[in-house]
């Protein structure tokens, strides 16, 4: 196999703002979660903030994820939607700065998509977001990155992708493709509310195409009405294997072929921001995965490097990221 890891998903601008928990009533938004808006909220937003510090990086779940891979030192290829604007050009230069694999497709109608993405003092994030050219990519688009898809170990995608009806059309095709030709499916659920409004198309697809699932442990609370253990071995029926991240409690993991539970510490961290803290796990999974580590190592790579990016503001990661002192003997 050429590649690690295929990323699908959508590919955003974020602008990262600190902001007190009385910005979150105050706006009628809902702490922690995804909230879909227009491109004329997301002005309105940038105005309310008009004074605060920003900072603008490269982001997107899956895209999160495909970063922290190439920093550990993987293959990997990235495919989305950008805009033709600033944004985009400055999301592609990075990409390739990067050394990933550009399958990122341009519209010249709709601009690059952007999050707004409010911080407050607990490192918690809520995302407002307008998705932009990333839900414009439709499947007539992808026939010339299949040949990339099926020469990789894993595919890994996200919830977010099922919520527009085009972008849901050509990740379906892509499992399609990558079930087709033996590449292992990974995604990540998430979001809470992604998970309550699509919460049956998602356990079809869990069921027909994951082998590898990531929640969280609200995420999980809501795809299965359980505690994380049990929610964890009930979603393990449906893929090869399941995780459960809890946070600073660290993480579960349930193969399906085992009765056991892997239970993996948090690495001890001075939260400021739990942006990417997931994407980075995921990363640190796969990877792990990818080089066929046993599953408890592939979890403690995972907590790890999520543990270092809640340290700083903005899920980017540090340049080599393979060389922190924590992974020493695990890679």
């Amino acid at each position: 196999m050429a590649f690690d890891v295929f990323g699908f998903g959508n590919v955003l601008v974020d602008i990262l703002i600190q902001i007190d928990d009385s910005h979150i009533a105050e706006l009628d938004l809902k702490k922690g979660n995804f909230h879909l808006a227009g491109p004329g909220k997301i002005r309105g937003l940038l105005e309310h903030f008009d004074h605060q510090e920003k900072k603008i990086v490269p982001a997107g779940s899956s895209a999160n994820t495909i970063f922290a891979l190439s920093s550990l030192g993987s293959d990997v290829v990235l495919c989305g939607k950008i805009g033709e604007d600033p944004h985009g050009k400055m999301y592609e230069d990075i990409v390739l700065e990067n050394r990933i694999r550009s399958r990122i497709k341009r519209s010249d109608v709709k601009g690059t998509g952007t999050v707004i993405n409010l911080v407050t003092p607990d490192g918690e994030r809520t995302f407002v977001v307008d998705l932009g050219a990333s839900v414009t990519l439709n499947r007539d688009e992808l026939h010339d990155v299949l040949d990339d898809l099926t020469d990789s170990k894993f595919m890994h995608t996200e919830a977010y992708v099922i919520e527009n009806p085009l972008l849901r059309e050509s990740a379906l095709h892509l499992m399609d493709e990558a079930k087709k030709n033996g590449v292992r499916i990974s995604l990540d659920l998430s979001d809470p509310g992604v998970i309550e409004r699509n919460l049956e198309d998602l356990k079809k697809i869990v069921k027909d195409y994951a082998d590898i699932v990531f929640f969280n442990e609200d995420e999980a609370k809501i795809f299965t009405g359980l505690g994380p253990e049990e929610a964890l071995r009930e979603i393990s029926k449906l893929c090869g294997i399941a995780v459960v991240k809890l946070g600073a409690s660290g993480s579960l993991i349930k193969p399906k072929d085992s009765d056991d539970i892997i239970r993996i510490d948090a690495l001890k961290a001075n939260a400021v921001d739990t942006t990417g803290a997931g994407d980075f796990y995921a990363a640190g999974f796969l990877y792990g995965l990818s080089r066929k580590k046993d599953i408890k190592t592939c979890g403690t790579i995972g907590s790890i490097i999520a543990g270092k990016v809640v340290e700083q503001f903005g899920a980017r990661p540090p340049e080599n990221l393979r060389y922190i002192p924590e992974l020493k003997g695990l890679l």
